[in-house]
């Protein structure tokens, strides 16, 4: 019964981190339509774009489209179950690993270069016009125009 209780007790440990987050990407979207803090600052997607959609493909068990959104869905599901129980003996072992931890980021840059090298962009990898690096480079080239 324990292992069932450990996802709410990880939540409200950290309900405070997790509802100043809530509150950001609500906001966020509401005002700006968008919602990764990377994409809105540089214009260009983030090594996690299209994880979130593609956790929904998944939910959905629309696996060809969850690839689609972001190849390395998989490692969604581990990884949190890794972070919620690192209390446990043996998942302690992987969440204080760094061989865990490298391999999984290198995962993420790996994917990344190669999605923005051979896919950008595309219907998932795209440029924001709006963001703040693109209207600084605007307003730069409006000044030597």
């Amino acid at each position: 019964m324990k292992i069932i209780k450990e996802p709410f007790k990880f939540l409200i440990q950290y309900r405070f981190p997790f509802l100043a987050f809530m509150i950001y990407i609500v906001s966020v979207n509401t005002i700006l339509h968008e919602g990764c803090p990377f994409e809105i600052v540089f214009g260009i997607p983030c090594p996690a774009c299209g994880l979130t959609r593609s956790m929904i493909s998944a939910l959905k068990f629309d696996f060809l489209s969850a690839f689609h959104y972001h190849p390395l869905f998989l490692l969604v599901i581990p990884t949190m179950i890794v972070i919620i129980y690192k209390d446990y003996k043996y998942v302690n072992k992987i969440y204080n690993s760094n061989i865990f931890w490298i391999v999984l980021i290198s995962s993420f840059i790996l994917t990344y270069v190669l999605r923005m090298i051979f896919l950008y962009p595309n219907d998932v990898l795209k440029i924001n016009e709006n963001s703040l690096l693109q209207i600084i480079i605007r307003f730069i080239k409006s000044l030597f125009k």
